[in-house]
């Protein structure tokens, strides 16, 4: 289903689009538009691209995302804003001075 614009056509009729191309989503008036399979497309390239998309293995697999998710990864997340969150108070409210510092480091 196309989605529903407002807008001046992309292909150049100066018209005003009643809706976006199904890949690019780039506004399409009715003259411009090109219908595949119940699916709205501003080109035919579009419309080729998304035809071999659907038609490729890729479609119907779910792509995994890279970031850690469940349990795991809601752990991982607390830690890592923990840890910022000492950082940040140790640099800022509590830390030592840069004498300390120098004395830590060996300088």
């Amino acid at each position: 289903m196309a989605v529903q614009a407002t807008g001046i056509c992309i292909c150049g009729s100066g018209q005003l689009s009643t809706m976006r191309c199904g890949r690019c989503v780039k506004p399409v008036c009715e003259e411009c538009k090109i219908e595949r399979d119940g699916q709205v497309y501003c080109s035919l390239e579009c419309a080729e691209v998304a035809q071999r998309y659907l038609e490729s293995e890729d479609a119907g697999r779910n792509i995994s995302r890279a970031r850690p998710v469940g349990i795991f990864g809601m752990i991982f997340g607390l830690f890592c804003f923990a840890v910022i969150g000492w950082l940040v108070w140790w640099l800022f409210f509590g830390g030592p001075g840069p004498d300390r510092l120098r004395q830590m480091i060996g300088i």
